[in-house]
């Protein structure tokens, strides 16, 4: 943890401020130490360079699957592609890459620290990736050369953070919690007045095939499988998706079927294993995020259908 970090957090608990005590120092930041809450006095540790800012013992049995199954995920597809500049641009369209420039960043469900890298190369200020799981470990191995990005283990339903951000982006990660909505409230609460937050999520719309045949499969069956296990069991569907994607005539699914076609067969594994290994995972409708904007009273900037099966939200804070 670079100690400038300091600045950007606060207790989950109740907002104060925290005071950072050292126990081991690296060359530009603290490797061991810990984080006292100066009113609460509530004490996280900070451990191989990331700040644990998770109430552990009290994390519910849905949010220690989640973190449990997602961390073992991205310990196994740690790799980094170059495609995914271009897929991150296509999830956040229409914002732009020079939109990032001299901002403060918040990268909500960081998982293995892809998108950091992007954030920060197109001239963000300061990027901070968190996430629930033990990916952060991940994160930060593939970050910890970039200056301006930051690590830091927590929970998006109880951010640690000040309302410190010019932008939150959310990639494929709050239909994952046990209640979206409430993700999406949290992630607004530490933006500044018209700062920007962008979500991508999956939709109802476009996934009928998906939500009757496969969802009751994952619920009943998959979910329960060790993930160790379950990464084996998707190299057959991998290839069978990898194969029929690059089948020149495809007789459902077209528009994402050719998104992923030119993906190399690891990224592809990497999206099927996603699929299987989620243990909670909700597809949600037009009506329904636009029922979160009205709610939230924030301006839209665009609710966009991407590849005809997730949904991209982008709001301006107003209030």
């Amino acid at each position: 943890m670079r100690p400038r970090l300091l600045k950007f957090l606060s207790c989950p608990k109740c907002k104060s401020d925290f005071q950072l005590y050292s126990k081991e120092k690296g060359q530009r930041e603290i490797i061991e130490g810990s984080l006292v809450c100066e009113n609460c006095q509530a004490v996280y540790p900070i451990y191989r360079g990331i700040p644990r800012i998770l109430d552990r013992e009290n994390l519910s049995n849905e949010k220690r699957k989640i973190a449990m199954r997602f961390g073992v995920e991205w310990k196994l597809h740690k790799h980094i592609f170059e495609l995914y500049e271009k897929q991150f641009l296509e999830w956040i369209y229409p914002f732009k890459p020079e939109n990032f420039k001299d901002k403060v960043v918040l990268d909500a469900g960081c998982g293995k620290g892809r998108h950091l890298i992007q954030v920060q190369k197109f001239g963000a200020k300061e990027v901070i990736g968190l996430d629930i799981s033990d990916s952060v470990e991940i994160a930060y191995m593939n970050t910890k050369h970039l200056e301006n990005v930051h690590i830091v283990q927590g929970d998006i339903s109880s951010l640690p953070f000040k309302k410190c951000f010019h932008i939150v982006y959310s990639i494929g990660v709050i239909h994952h919690l046990p209640s979206p909505y409430e993700g999406f409230k949290s992630l607004t609460s530490v933006l500044f007045k018209r700062g920007i937050l962008i979500i991508w999520i999956y939709a109802q719309e476009g996934n009928d095939w998906i939500i009757k045949y496969f969802e009751p499969l994952r619920k009943k069956i998959l979910s329960k499988i060790k993930p160790e296990i379950l990464y084996y069991m998707s190299f057959l569907p991998s290839i069978l998706v990898y194969l029929v994607s690059r089948m020149p005539v495809k007789v459902f699914y077209k528009d994402y079927l050719d998104y992923i076609s030119k993906f190399p067969f690891k990224e592809i594994q990497s999206i099927v294993y996603d699929q299987m290994n989620a243990p909670i995972t909700h597809f949600l409708s037009r009506q329904e995020l636009e029922k979160w904007i009205n709610e939230s009273k924030q301006r839209c900037i665009a609710l966009r259908h991407h590849n005809k099966n997730s949904w991209t939200l982008i709001l301006e804070k107003i209030s």
